[in-house]
């Protein structure tokens, strides 16, 4: 059974689609799993959460704008503004590593402008992946989608190995700072350090988009996944694959739903992105991120830097 499911699909293939789905959210949860350790040194601290979370959904953006784009233009090549996003985002990550620390002064106040308009761009690529990069892979046989999304899913959980490898959200441990001059007793918070830095871990999440960009390229010019793609609906010729396999799995043949499924389905793909995206990230920002946490028993009742007459 094992040897006829594996005649029946190109493995390189799936590495192609596996990374092509890696690329679609990895660049926006590699800079998500950084919070503990960009909070401490950006300027809006522990606030800074709640300004990449705004910017992600104004990154929906992306996906409306394109909707447009092929409602009203004549011209719509899907492939090359894939090519385009996942460059985008490949290089704001790489820039990411060396100025994510640049900050400017706007409306009179000090913001880590460089950091969240990168974050911006990698937001706009996973916002845009839903509408662009699942469709796109109607192209090839439906096998593959269930690979694509497995890459999709892995976009999440290896920024967060790495980022449990690196050592982030370690947690603080309170030191006594007072001097002998000092006529108080003063405690800081003191934050135990990665084992590499932010800048390490932003060059290997540009490398790995890189890599996806790579993947999508080879996608769309390797022979061998060229021969995975579905035939147009119609059409009697069969995919180069083992020809016991189901006709689903050779051509496209051309179904159709009626129009009460499809409001129905647009419905329920409504509530559950309501569900994933807007209230999951309301919730991770205001019980994950929308505070720092106590460092010191001091600080539970006057705050943080507590000074306490000897």
């Amino acid at each position: 059974m094992l040897n006829q499911k594996l005649s029946n699909r190109r493995l390189p293939v799936d590495l192609l689609a596996l990374m092509f789905g890696l690329g679609a959210w990895v660049g926006i949860n590699g800079i998500y799993v950084q919070l503990p350790l960009l909070v401490n040194t950006s300027p809006e601290g522990w606030s800074l959460p709640a300004h990449m979370v705004v910017l992600v959904q104004i990154a929906n953006l992306g996906p409306i704008l394109y909707t447009l784009y092929i409602k009203y233009s004549s011209w719509v090549c899907d492939k090359l503004i894939i090519y385009l996003l996942l460059a985008a985002a490949a290089l704001a990550t790489f820039i990411l590593a060396f100025v994510y620390q640049e900050t400017s002064i706007v409306f009179g106040s000090e913001h880590s402008t460089a950091l969240l308009s990168l974050m911006f761009v990698t937001a706009i690529v996973g916002c845009t992946s839903s509408v662009l990069f699942m469709p796109y892979m109607r192209n090839y046989r439906e096998i593959y989608l269930v690979t694509y999304l497995i890459g999709e899913g892995l976009s999440g959980f290896i920024p967060s190995v790495v980022a449990l490898t690196q050592g982030v959200g370690g947690n603080p441990t309170c030191l006594n700072t007072t001097t002998l001059e000092s006529p108080h007793v003063e405690f800081m918070p003191h934050y135990p350090e990665p084992r590499f830095s932010c800048q390490a871990f932003f060059i290997f999440t540009g490398t790995i988009l890189f890599l996806c960009y790579l993947s999508f390229l080879g996608l769309n010019n390797m022979s061998m996944a060229i021969g995975e793609r579905v035939k147009p609906p119609g059409s009697m010729e069969t995919l180069p694959t083992d020809t016991r396999a189901p006709p689903s799995y050779k051509t496209d043949s051309g179904w159709t739903m009626s129009k009460q499924l499809y409001s129905y389905l647009l419905v329920m793909i409504a509530l559950v992105c309501f569900l994933a995206v807007a209230v999951a990230d309301s919730f991770r920002n205001f019980y994950g991120y929308g505070c720092q946490p106590c460092i010191c028993s001091w600080e539970l009742v006057v705050g943080p830097k507590t000074e306490i007459s000897k």
